[in-house]
């Protein structure tokens, strides 16, 4: 029977780690007592009344965020010049972040891919509330889903 052998965590496992001691130091930043994680570095909380959620991205040490815009409208009529106004908004966001559909969630998203290696809980909160000004001032230039 082959002796077992400790192993060394892998890089996988350190930015999963990474990614949860970042949202545990966000949390403790802005007094958040309630705020939870998956364990896996992903975690879903409001910010200024937008649903936002990050994901760890552990392959490539990243950590994916979004902030949902609005949800798609459910009528045809609607939803098709939605989109139209969603794609012309999309030529004018920062570069690399994205603007787009989350077909999971059905709504309108706006996305910033962040390095876990150069971010701060005080980063983080700099960069959220800098996407919540984006979407702020998209709001108003897509029409109503309703």
């Amino acid at each position: 029977m082959p002796a077992a052998t400790a192993t060394t965590p892998t890089t996988d496992d350190d930015n999963v780690s990474s990614a949860e001691a970042l949202w545990r130091a966000f949390f403790s930043l802005h007094k958040i007592t309630d705020g939870k994680t998956d364990g896996a570095g992903a975690c879903a909380l409001r910010l200024n009344g937008l649903r936002t959620v990050g994901q760890c991205l552990p392959d490539d040490g990243l950590l994916i965020v979004q902030l949902h815009i609005a949800a798609l409208p459910k009528v045809a009529a609607l939803r098709g010049p939605f989109c139209e106004a969603l794609l012309v908004q999309a030529t004018d966001v920062i570069e690399g972040d994205l603007l787009g559909i989350d077909p999971v969630e059905d709504a309108a998203v706006y996305q910033r891919t962040l390095s876990l290696a150069r971010l701060s809980a005080q980063a983080l909160t700099d960069e959220l509330w800098d996407m919540a000004d984006a979407v702020a001032e998209l709001k108003p230039l897509l029409p109503k889903t309703a």
